[in-house]
């Protein structure tokens, strides 16, 4: 990301990167990105797994990686993901917070590859809030329905285009 803001020192990053994403479309044309920089956890436990783009070719440019890239990030969870229904039985809903759920961009993929509706809150940062209202029932502040803040649910619907493409793409990855 420190890349694209050099480059356009003005832009926000994210914006950026989620522009040169959305120019390409889902599968990157054949880039593949296993994202498995520092090895990988769940649910494949290889701590000596590496990171690779796979399928470069001479036409894929910067909107490509950045592409594969989050599509890899993505189909990690969506491993983890399998690896929960296989164990519990299906996931009919996803919750999304953290930095992912700011881009809406990144939460449709997640909707796309997990052909799963995908929700949002206004505020992102729900492992703080979880946090706070542990400690406030702990100290028996709070009992109950604790409730700090509330907030609408925002949905991600799944196009059919683009999920199909994405099941396409899913037996390469």
């Amino acid at each position: 990301m420190q890349e694209f803001n050099q480059e356009e020192a003005d832009g926000d990053p994210s914006a950026l990167l989620n522009a040169l994403v959305d120019s390409v479309v889902p599968g990157a044309e054949g880039l593949i990105f296993l994202p498995y920089l520092t090895g990988e956890r769940a649910p494949h436990w290889n701590s000596n797994a590496k990171g690779v783009y796979f399928g470069i070719q001479l036409h894929h440019g910067r909107a490509h990686f950045a592409r594969a890239m989050m599509e890899g990030m993505l189909f990690a969870i969506y491993s983890v993901g399998i690896a929960l229904e296989e164990n519990t039985g299906p996931i009919h809903t996803i919750f999304a917070s953290g930095g992912l759920a700011r881009s809406s961009l990144w939460v449709q993929m997640l909707a796309d590859i997990f052909n799963k509706p995908v929700f949002t809150k206004n505020t992102v940062e729900s492992s703080a809030w979880g946090a706070a209202l542990i400690g406030l029932e702990a100290l028996g502040i709070q009992r109950g329905n604790p409730t700090i803040k509330t907030s609408k649910r925002r949905e991600h619907k799944i196009p059919s285009a683009i999920t199909n493409r994405v099941r396409r793409i899913t037996p390469y990855i």
